[in-house]
Parts: C-alpha cells; structure tokens; sequence
C-alpha cells in the first residue's frame, strides 16, 4: 500500500476534508495547499483531460509529507481532546475535569501536561505544580493595592 493509499484511507476513517488534510501537513511543517492535499486524494486514473487542458492532476504524496500530514493529525487530535476537556487518556474524567476548570479559571492549559503524557512527571506532580503556580497566583493577587471603597463618616 502507498503513502496515497494509506492517505485514503485516514482521510475516510477519521471523515477529513481536504483542507483538514492540508492543515495537518502545515502544522507538520509542510506548508501544503488545499488544492494540493486533493490531488493526493485523487487515484491515479483522475486525470481527465477537457479542450486539451487537464482538469484533475493526481500528485504522489512523498514520505515527508505523509509524515508531516501523521504529526499534523496528531496535533489536530491533542488539540480537539483538549477543546472537548480530554487531557490525558491516564487521567480520570473528575481529573480531566478538574483540569478543563483550572484552564478555564487561569485562560492557560494547564502545566506540565506534555512532561506528564511523556512519562516524565507523575499525575501527582502534575497537580503540585499546578496548585503551587495557582497558589502562587492568588498571592501576587493578595498583594495588588486595591482603592477602598468603602466611604468614611
């Protein structure tokens, strides 16, 4: 099976679009077209000829850009599961959830998620040090200066 076909066959298990597909090889570092990321879909035997001009073209995917579309997918999927609260398949939903609250408390994901799925970090380290940096965060806001607004008889 070749690198198109194999193409093929992601693009209808996963139910892509060719701009996804172009997505995925950009953000795999190779910038790519949308009317490109088509012709990769496209068999062989696309190519139709109209007034002597061809209309479909068929175009090899090389192996860097099938690579490129793989570690695009891969960042597509981290970053729908993140959207939907999934943050690591490890954690419980109540973690995932708890995770999904913070990021939505502090507008930033939450740190040490990549260390944490690579194995670096435990699942209690995770969480140390994201209480520590919100810990720390509510103390920097403890120390702002706030006006009274309390008014004095």
């Amino acid at each position: 099976m070749n690198n198109n076909q194999r193409l093929k066959h992601l693009h209808a298990a996963l139910k892509l679009n060719d701009a996804d597909i172009a997505r995925a090889a950009t953000l795999g570092g190779v910038p790519t077209s949308r009317n490109r990321a088509k012709s990769w879909l496209r068999g062989k035997s696309a190519r139709r000829e109209r007034d002597g001009s061809q209309q479909r073209r068929f175009i090899e995917i090389s192996q860097d850009e099938f690579d490129a579309v793989l570690i695009g997918l891969r960042a597509m999927l981290d970053e729908a599961d993140r959207k939907n609260g999934i943050y690591s398949q490890q954690l419980s939903p109540q973690q995932n959830a708890a995770l999904a609250r913070l990021e939505s408390l502090t507008g930033t994901p939450p740190l040490g998620i990549e260390e944490f799925e690579s194995g670096d970090i435990s699942a209690k380290q995770l969480w140390q040090q994201n209480i520590e940096w919100l810990e720390g965060v509510l103390a920097s806001a403890q120390n702002l200066p706030f006006p009274n607004t309390e008014q004095e008889d």
